[in-house]
């Protein structure tokens, strides 16, 4: 009878979503998630922290080699990579997008910051030798950007304690 079927048909579905419910909204999965997403953020300010440092090498000309040359390269791009996982999400790498709209401003923040932060990196890079007052205006954007990715980081902090 249609009853009978309509009640094999819900029993089904029921299972579905249990099985949806737990796959996707497992406890302990979430939290692992959140802890990596803490992680994440808390890395870009170490790769701030790095970005400043190198650059602050080369600008006294302490260490101009390839080396330290490098590492900025390696830090920028993998600050810019992360920075557009958090922002977007990159399930492949256990990514999720940013769980609220305050963390999606926050990033949009940082990531306003970097898009200024950036070629100025850039020009040290490419050896340039920045005069004190680019030197001084880079320094207060690193600063800008430090505290906007801890904002972040103190965002993903009240999101998961709620």
């Amino acid at each position: 009878t249609i009853l009978a079927e309509k009640t094999v048909v819900l029993d089904e579905a029921q299972v579905l979503a249990a099985a949806v419910v737990a796959d996707y909204l497992n406890p302990a999965e979430m939290v692992k998630a959140d802890a990596f997403l803490i992680d994440l953020a808390g890395r870009q300010r170490l790769l701030i922290q790095q970005m400043v440092k190198d650059t602050c090498l080369i600008d006294a000309g302490i260490s101009t080699g390839g080396d330290v040359t490098d590492e900025l390269e390696r830090s920028m791009a993998t600050f810019s990579t992360a920075l557009d996982a958090m922002r977007q999400g990159m399930p492949a790498l256990g990514v999720r997008p940013p769980p609220t709209p305050e963390i999606a401003e926050a990033l949009e923040a940082v990531a306003a910051d970097w898009v200024v932060v950036k070629p100025k990196i850039s020009l040290v890079v490419d050896g340039a030798v920045l005069d004190p007052a680019q030197a001084t205006a880079k320094a207060a954007l690193y600063q800008v950007m430090m505290d906007d990715m801890s904002n972040v980081v103190s965002l993903y902090l009240e999101a998961i304690q709620s």
